[in-house]
């Protein structure tokens, strides 16, 4: 006995989307703070100026970091070099003071570079206990001519 075909069973209906809410979006940028001019001293070696540091640290404060910006953007528009002189307080010796102030000028060669400048225009000095009588925990940074 031939079997009757089976019934067509009539198309699923695919229920429509859910209404989706409104994607958030971003809030409003506030105006920036107008940042503090850059205020290099004039120094023996060229236009200078201090980045200080907490005793044995070699964190960048926000200040420091806006420094840094103000001048890499600088440089990078009238070119130049620059040095970087670390000092470090003798606590511990002679030997920490020198570790200590090349992980502050390496911390401050790290944001110029991250700022778009180039290594090969940094030059990084870690001298350790400062014998010119300034501060001790510091990174002098200079702006040296081509």
């Amino acid at each position: 006995m031939p079997v009757p075909p089976a019934a067509a069973a009539p198309p699923a209906r695919i229920p429509a989307p859910a209404p989706q809410a409104a994607l958030p979006t971003a809030a409003p940028r506030q105006p920036a703070r107008p940042e503090a001019p850059l205020a290099m001293q004039p120094g023996e070696d060229g236009p200078t100026f201090a980045l200080n540091f907490e005793p044995g640290g070699a964190e960048l404060s926000e200040a420091a970091k806006s420094q840094i910006s103000q001048l890499a953007a600088k440089v990078k528009s009238e070119g130049g070099r620059l040095q970087l002189k670390a000092f470090a307080s003798a606590a511990g010796g002679g030997g920490q003071a020198r570790r200590t102030s090349l992980s502050r000028a390496l911390a401050v060669r790290s944001y110029f570079i991250q700022e778009g400048l180039r290594s090969s225009v940094i030059d990084v000095r870690a001298l350790g206990e400062p014998k010119d009588g300034g501060r001790e925990d510091r990174v002098d940074v200079i702006l040296l001519e081509r």
